[in-house]
């Protein structure tokens, strides 16, 4: 009996060793295999790599201290690297393209298998960028992403491709790239872009996330002139909302404001100053040069730093700096007589750009007596009355400045959306085409279109449209909720709720997103009979009362959906 028994200890105890012979072993060994990987990453500078294989590590280990204390390091690393101590060698992350790898396989002896196609596919990217093969590369990138979503340089090169040409949608990839692994050349891209596009409370938020991280290096020095434009811009935007004035004249500023705008700039061109040695020839730095430089009203230092930054560009970069540097030429001459044309021109742009359409149409008004040209005055003025919901005015504006302009997408997309009003969808339609032939990304008249398909009952012609506008501009939220108003309206419930979330992911406050999201599961708990989805519906709304406390709409579908419960 005892032999019996020492036998079925025996082979218990041999079908346990099996057992962990053939499962903990081998996820130990990948685990290390791994972690070994991350160790010679690290040695090579290549952090985005290194965090990703230290993380395959966590993954099948996730109670190994060692791998989490190792991963810590890796982050510290990186922080090293490029915290320069005011060497400010801009170089180090601007611009610098990757090298080509010599062997994209196995970089180290103790490596199962390490994915570099996403920097193969890159790297082609850049290679048919530059040689303005810019579909090409855009596919390359979208190539990468495809092996490698969490891939922040290629969100970089996407931003860097869009800069010019669609600087929001520029905004939304160097987001992506900033979520995903602050990379010092994307934190630079997106501050810049998030500054001139004056998104305040977010680029307030990065600066308090990398504030310390980066003091004393170059990129710091660049972080702070950008913050300096940051809290300046937000002054100035309250102060021409009470005063209505523009940034030419500054009418009646308050001496606190007057200070900080000279202060400003002193302290920017103090930094600049600091930089210049290093990065006179970098076409960047001179790009940001020449706008701060239109800022303080200096027309032409902006001309002379886009020309210099157009010089030193990459070939993809030096169509829209010659372009800028071209704007600038001509301004650059004008000595500024506040009752010349190009004084009345420049101060009526700026204030429709603030939004003091008035303002805007009393300077254009005045500047269209002195023109010779009348084309981009009655452009303006036609845009200024359409803002103001003036449309016969702004329709006559506008033909009138068709008759000479014939590529200005703002014009169509402007009757376009008088049409849409007016409920004239076929003209609108018409005129949204062609801001679309113009700018095959512009998102609103894509959007738009959508819109036209959807109120014809157009489904799937405008999820289509619609589809296209949100991998534009991934956060684009009225697109996400018009597709999941659309998925409802077709019972494709799961894609609605879908739809929703993303909306709530990227607006946690969006009232009509809860709304929505609750409406679907109270039609799949009528057409289901699912008391769940009923209560999901209920708990849907709760929690975005505890977002928006006391909104009537959230307040009368709750009571709705108890009264249904309850009965």
């Amino acid at each position: 009996m005892a032999k019996k028994n020492l036998a079925l200890i025996f082979l218990m105890f041999f079908a346990v060793f099996q057992i962990y012979a053939n499962n903990e072993i081998p996820v130990r060994h990948r685990a290390e295999n791994w972690f070994f990987n991350a160790k010679w990453l690290l040695e090579n500078k290549r952090f985005d790599k290194a965090i990703d294989s230290i993380d395959k590590a966590i993954e099948l280990i996730p109670e190994n201290s060692e791998f989490r204390k190792f991963k810590t390091e890796i982050m510290e690393a990186q922080k090293l690297y490029f915290k320069i101590d005011f060497n400010y060698n801009l170089k180090k992350f601007v611009l610098k393209k990757p090298a080509l790898e010599d062997n994209y396989e196995n970089f180290g002896q103790n490596v199962i298998y390490v994915r570099t196609d996403e920097r193969k596919e890159l790297d082609l990217a850049q290679q048919y960028l530059d040689n303005l093969n810019v579909s090409a590369a855009l596919n390359f990138a979208k190539r990468a992403l495809e092996k490698d979503e969490k891939f922040t340089d290629a969100y970089i090169f996407l931003g860097k491709v869009y800069l010019f040409n669609n600087p929001q949608l520029a905004y939304s990839h160097f987001k992506k790239a900033f979520y995903i692994n602050p990379k010092p050349e994307g934190i630079l891209y997106l501050v810049s872009t998030g500054v001139f596009l004056k998104d305040f409370d977010f680029v307030r938020t990065v600066f308090r996330i990398i504030g310390d991280t980066y003091h004393n290096t170059d990129l710091g020095a660049m972080l702070k002139i950008f913050e300096n434009k940051l809290e300046l811009d937000f002054l100035l935007s309250k102060e021409f909302e009470r005063q209505k004035v523009d940034r030419i004249e500054y009418l009646a500023m308050s001496p606190e404001l007057s200070i900080m705008l000279y202060n400003t700039e002193y302290i920017v061109n103090s930094l600049f100053k600091i930089l210049e040695n290093d990065f006179q020839d970098d076409w960047f730095f001179n790009y940001v040069k020449g706008l701060y430089r239109i800022y303080f009203l200096d027309n032409g230092g902006a001309y002379e730093f886009f020309s210099k930054g157009r010089d030193f560009a990459p070939p993809y970069f030096k169509i829209p700096l010659g372009m800028l540097a071209e704007e600038y030429r001509d301004k650059a001459k004008i000595i500024l007589d506040p009752n010349s044309y190009e004084a009345l021109h420049m101060r009526a742009w700026n204030f429709y750009y603030n939004g003091n359409y008035e303002q805007s149409i009393e300077q254009a008004t005045r500047a269209l007596t002195k023109a010779d040209d009348r084309s981009d005055i009655n452009r303006l003025l036609g845009l200024n009355h359409f803002k103001m919901g003036n449309f016969e005015t702004a329709k006559n504006y506008l033909t009138s400045a068709l008759e000479k302009i014939k590529d200005e997408a703002d014009i169509y997309f402007a009757f376009g959306e008088i049409y849409y009003l007016e409920r004239n969808y076929y003209q609108a339609f018409e005129n949204y085409k062609k801001v679309i032939a113009i700018n095959p990304d512009h998102v609103e008249a894509l959007f738009r279109i959508g819109n036209i398909h959807s109120e014809q009952g157009e489904f799937e012609e405008s999820l289509s449209v619609l589809l296209r506008v949100i991998d534009i501009y991934p956060d684009y939220v009225d697109a996400h909720i018009l597709l999941g108003n659309i998925y409802t309206r077709t019972n494709r419930f799961e894609e609605a709720i879908s739809s929703f979330n993303e909306v709530i992911a990227i607006s946690p406050s969006n009232v009509d997103a809860y709304v929505s999201l609750s409406i679907v599961y109270f039609k799949k708990w009528e057409i289901e009979n699912l008391p769940s989805m009923l209560d999901s519906a209920i708990q849907v709304l709760e929690q975005a009362e505890s977002i928006v406390p006391g909104n009537d709409m959230v307040r009368q579908y709750l009571q709705y959906y108890h009264r249904q419960k309850n009965q």
